[in-house]
């Protein structure tokens, strides 16, 4: 679908259809008497280029958790009243893709957990 609606020149990349993915869902809402077959075609390509952001994102967190070599832990109390940390758990060894420092620091400054 999205190679159909760049082959018609009205869109230059996929953020365009993106964007009028919007639009359209918008519409729909505002004037559900207006919708026509192609805004349905347009909204579709909008859910399934948000759904691969989504996606992709998720892989890059992912990766970049296991990178900074964070694992689960959980606490046990000793003696002393003192928490003990143990592993419960190896992280998968994985990593779908690598990301550079600059996007690690963003990452870290951003969700504060690198």
């Amino acid at each position: 679908m999205f190679e159909y609606l760049l082959a018609t020149s009205d869109y230059a990349t996929e953020s365009d259809i993106f964007r009028e993915g919007i639009k359209s869902l918008y519409r729909e809402k505002t004037e559900p008497d207006n919708v026509k077959d192609w805004d349905n075609r347009i909204q579709e390509c909008a859910r399934i280029t948000a759904d691969n952001v989504l996606e992709r994102m998720q892989t890059m967190l992912d990766a970049t958790v296991r990178k900074g070599g964070l694992v689960a832990v959980a606490g046990a109390v000793t003696d002393a009243d003192e928490p003990e940390e143990t592993d419960v758990g190896m992280a998968p060894p994985e990593a779908v893709e690598e990301l550079s420092e600059e996007v690690d620091d963003f990452l870290s400054d951003f969700f504060g957990y690198l």
